[in-house]
């Protein structure tokens, strides 16, 4: 859902206090609202790739940069937030980046996977 920003914060206060127990929103810019099924999402997507490849949870590394990627981040093993994420999600990772600008997520992969954290 796009809109002003004030529209767009209407519509997540009516979402939030509605009775849609099975939808997820997730506000990823000012005016930009992503909508899903509250059983799809990056973290579920990440959960199905580790059981197809036999890989634990535990050993899994996520880099997430906005809302919709808190359970993917919540999920892994090692969950890092790119230096431009929200509050949010650097609240509940494990680690921080430098910004998208920044060549945040090449700087994670070197440092917490090439050279091991």
């Amino acid at each position: 859902m796009i809109g002003d920003p004030d529209q767009v914060t209407a519509v997540q206060d009516y979402f939030n206090y509605g009775q849609l127990n099975q939808t997820l929103l997730y506000q990823s810019k000012p005016n930009y609202i992503e909508v899903t099924n509250q059983e799809v999402s990056k973290g579920q997507a990440l959960v199905e790739v580790s059981k197809y490849y036999g890989i634990p949870l535990a050993e899994c590394f996520a880099i997430g940069d906005n809302y919709n990627d808190i359970p993917m981040v919540e999920a892994a093993g090692i969950g890092i937030a790119m230096g431009n994420a929200p509050r949010d999600l650097k609240t509940i990772a494990d680690g921080q980046t430098a910004s998208n600008e920044e060549e945040g997520a090449s700087k994670a992969i070197r440092r917490y996977v090439i050279e091991g954290g």
